[in-house]
């Protein structure tokens, strides 16, 4: 009796183990593979002073919105495009605002990228050699706060765009002779609090959609 007893014990326990092993296995398999924590969304940028953390699926990083704050690609980049998606929270000046994204080239040449929060226009303008040219001018449009919005520059020789939203909303067939390889990017929040997410770089058109089959389809830009 003592060993049919046992028996049953041991068959008892190997029925829990099962049960408990069929309960665990699907829980594992909800838990997203090679998903970005917010340990990698962002570690090609340095993000000194900007506080990240999770948003539903979403790793998102915020600034202070008081002051220039930027978050600046780790060394030197060779990026023809570069895609992220903004949220305006507040605009912290009525004098003077914005917020958008900076090309420096190898000669310190710069192309910035202007949204300005305050008066609500956005522009695109070069640095170079102490001046300030607007290469771009300003252009009135209106971005909401309380909503996010996806910009989209393309840095192409005689080929700059910028897409706010998915709509074009610059395109120069001019490079200005600068070189678009080998700088560096950084995306600001200037007197304006901010939220980024979703920053990507690709070095070409179709790496926007390397992960995708986009056989029969047609992406323009």
């Amino acid at each position: 009796k003592r060993a049919m007893m046992m028996k049953r014990l041991y068959s008892l326990i190997l029925a829990c183990c099962l049960m408990i092993g069929t309960l665990i296995r699907p829980v594992s398999l909800l838990l997203p593979v090679g998903a970005a924590s917010s340990d990698t969304a962002f570690s090609e940028w340095t993000t000194d002073g900007w506080t990240i953390k999770e948003e539903g699926e979403d790793t998102v990083l915020r600034n202070p919105g008081m002051s220039l704050e930027r978050i600046y690609t780790k060394g030197t980049v060779n990026t023809a495009y570069l895609e992220y998606e903004v949220y305006i929270d507040a605009v912290n000046s009525d004098v003077d605002a914005n917020i958008g994204a900076l090309y420096t080239a190898p000669n310190s040449h710069q192309i910035f990228f202007e949204y300005n929060t305050v008066y609500k226009f956005a522009r695109m303008r070069l640095f170079a050699d102490g001046g300030d040219n607007h290469i771009a001018p300003a252009k009135s449009l209106e971005l909401a706060t309380g909503t996010w919005h996806r910009f989209t520059m393309v840095l192409e020789e005689d080929h700059l765009c910028w897409y706010i939203n998915d709509q074009l909303v610059f395109e120069l067939h001019d490079s200005y002779n600068e070189q678009l390889t080998g700088g560096t990017w950084c995306i600001q929040g200037y007197n304006t609090a901010i939220r980024i997410k979703n920053a990507q770089m690709y070095h070409s058109l179709s790496g926007a959609f390397a992960e995708w089959n986009t056989d029969g389809w047609d992406r323009a830009m």
